[in-house]
């Protein structure tokens, strides 16, 4: 396991990476998996887990490549649908304040047309209802 030549590509699909999941393919580089087993494994669960982790060697079934692919297609799309969301959160927080700073310098124009179109409006500046 310790070549780093013989290390499958990110991708490939591997027996035993985590103990609960017989196979899954690697979505980052084997030896980044490899050195956490090392360094935060308990040291008797250790050989067993390297020792079975290997490359799957033969034909996967077809429905589950398919719904890995979709799956992954979703993920990304996820992705960058929470970055686009993110970004028009900022852009809200944006012009949230850039009207709560407008009303307050129109607040004086604004009651004064006020005043003009409801001559005899009981609002006080906080309520109709003083």
């Amino acid at each position: 396991h310790d070549d780093p030549t013989t290390h499958p590509p990110v991708g490939a699909w591997m027996w035993h990476l985590h103990h609960e999941q017989l196979a899954e393919p690697l979505t980052e580089p084997l030896a980044n998996r490899l050195d956490y087993i090392r360094s935060y494994k308990p040291s008797y669960e250790q050989d067993t887990r390297l020792l079975l982790i290997t490359p799957v060697k033969g034909e996967l079934p077809e429905p589950l490549i398919k719904a890995r692919a979709a799956y992954a297609k979703a993920g990304a799309a996820y992705v960058k649908a929470w970055a686009a969301y993110v970004k028009a959160g900022a852009a809200l927080d944006k012009a949230r304040a850039a009207y709560v700073k407008a009303g307050a310098a129109s607040t004086s124009d604004l009651e004064a047309l006020h005043a003009i179109e409801h001559p005899d409006c009981p609002w006080n500046g906080r309520t109709i209802f003083p």
